[in-house]
């Protein structure tokens, strides 16, 4: 049996710009609620340029909202170009559970796209996860990542990232549930100590101060080198900078 989670969204912003932050994984932590962290384990990160990606394994980290811990899974690339990047992770065995995961870019105009985000389920166990809410409550998180990009990509590509980040924190989630609170606990997983001093720290909706998570602008180069918290992102570039080849 195959159960298929298809959802997409237009985006006002060329392709180039929404595969620039796509491949960005660096800076998922600044943004993405879902897909929280992608771990490449490999010298170089540019997964687009390189062709022996295809096949490799990757770490990926994907939140639900159901509680502060990332789920953490190792599938195989299938696809990785600049429009389209795929992966297969495995529950034991095919025949029990194969999840495919996909993200397309599909340019619509010079600075306007549709991307396309999903997953084809297969296997024996689908069936039965069929008649539980498991699909009902991971759709969610597919919707939420596609409007958490179009904010960004926008918001770049007209200039306005502060704005743009201000709506990413609009957008509704579960509770505790935030993209640097997700980075910190996969940090932790890994046994890195989180901080609360940390540059990329977000507060939750629950908080007693403003209500809202901070965001920090992501800060131009400068010649001096800033120090990193233990909860930082591993990177310093722009969200959706291209990566060096």
């Amino acid at each position: 049996m195959v159960h298929t989670i298809s959802t997409s969204i237009d985006i006002n912003a060329s392709a180039e710009i929404v595969s620039n932050i796509l491949f960005d994984f660096d800076n998922y932590a600044k943004w993405n609620s879902f897909v929280v962290n992608v771990e490449i384990p490999k010298p170089s990160r540019n997964i687009t340029k390189t062709a022996d990606f295809v096949g490799s394994q990757i770490d990926v980290f994907v939140s639900q909202g159901d509680d502060n811990l990332p789920r953490n899974f190792k599938p195989t690339i299938l696809v990785a170009n600049d429009k389209h990047l795929r992966w297969v992770g495995l529950l034991t065995h095919r025949w029990i559970l194969a999840g495919e995961h996909f993200f397309e870019i599909v340019t619509t105009s010079k600075n306007s796209c549709t991307f396309k985000h999903g997953e084809n389920f297969s296997g024996g166990l689908p069936w039965v996860l069929g008649y539980t809410t498991f699909f009902e409550k991971l759709e969610p998180g597919f919707e939420r990542m596609n409007q958490e990009l179009k904010a960004l990509a926008e918001g770049i590509s007209a200039g306005t990232i502060d704005l743009a980040l201000q709506q990413i924190e609009n957008i509704p989630r579960q509770p505790s549930q935030s993209p640097d609170s997700m980075r910190s606990k996969t940090l932790d997983r890994k046994g890195s100590k989180s901080s609360s001093k940390s540059s990329m720290s977000t507060k939750s909706s629950s908080s007693k101060s403003d209500g809202k998570r901070s965001i920090s602008r992501p800060r131009k180069k400068s010649g001096s080198k800033d120090k990193k918290s233990p909860s930082s992102s591993p990177s310093n570039s722009p969200v959706g900078s291209p990566k060096e080849k």
